[in-house]
């Protein structure tokens, strides 16, 4: 069953309010602690490295991320103002963001990483009755080079509402492909949770070889048999994604105001 829309809020439905209820009593009570799907063979020999952050007091902004040996720094993001068109009932909403960082590691190497993160959303304002969402799609592209320049990965992931409100895509290097694939469930329950609880990294032959978990204490596994660049990479697109889910709700808080303010003024001055 689908979640059912009142205006700008969701209501859950009965196994999202479980879920939200068994999370509610984790806080209360503790002793338990909820994760992503993970594999059993990942989970089992995996290296877990938790994830530290430093926010500005200022902006409210990622200052630094630090897991094992890998460090992000001299993090900078430039989010363009939202673009919207308003007409016969539809309001479409897009925005774009840049943000880069360079990837620092314990033994003295460096990746640049850059990414970019557009997002369109599209509603229905009647003049009588709720404002509907009708689709949010997401684009984000990222590169990573190697400080020398000589090796060089792209992520491209997408998100729409036909893949259940879910970024997914590649990250390759023109040699391998590896599968990036967002979760929104905890354990074995399934769920829209409203941001992303995590993300899985498979080779071609389906192999888990990675993940990055955000909910709770952030951490991130990695096999121990990967190879220092592959690990390297999904270090950096870990970093870049946790950028992304910090900078994205700031994206989607402020198309809704501007989505708000833009019916407000269509209302205004449409005739009656």
């Amino acid at each position: 069953m689908a979640p059912r829309r009142t205006g700008r809020f969701e209501i859950p439905t009965l196994p999202q309010l479980c879920a939200m209820l068994l999370a509610l009593l984790c806080l209360i009570f503790g002793g338990c602690s909820m994760h992503m799907p993970i594999s059993r063979d990942l989970a089992a020999q995996a290296e877990e490295m938790t994830v530290r952050r430093k926010k500005s007091l200022l902006t409210d902004r990622i200052h630094w991320l630090r897991f094992g040996p890998y460090r992000a720094a001299h993090i900078h993001n430039k989010q363009d103002p939202s673009e919207w068109d308003g007409r016969l009932g539809r309001a479409r909403l897009q925005s774009e963001a840049n943000y880069d960082f360079l990837l620092q590691k314990g033994d003295g190497g460096a990746m640049k990483c850059s990414c970019r993160n557009r997002a369109e959303r599209v509603d229905f304002f009647p003049e009588l009755g709720p404002v509907r969402e009708l689709g949010y799609d997401i684009a984000l592209d990222c590169g990573f080079v190697a400080a020398d320049g000589g090796h060089v990965w792209k992520l491209t992931l997408t998100e729409a509402d036909s893949s259940g409100g879910i970024l997914r895509g590649t990250l390759g290097d023109g040699n391998r492909n590896i599968a990036v694939t967002g979760t929104r469930g905890y354990g074995d329950r399934k769920g829209k949770s409203g941001s992303h609880t995590g993300f899985r990294f498979r080779d071609e032959a389906a192999v888990e070889l990675g993940a990055l978990e955000m909910i709770g204490k952030p951490r991130i596994l990695m096999r121990p048999d990967a190879q220092s660049g592959l690990r390297d990479a999904m270090a950096g697109v870990s970093m870049a994604l946790l950028l992304y889910e910090d900078l994205n709700t700031r994206i989607r808080d402020e198309m809704q105001a501007k989505l708000v303010h833009g019916i407000q003024v269509f209302s205004a001055l449409t005739p009656r």
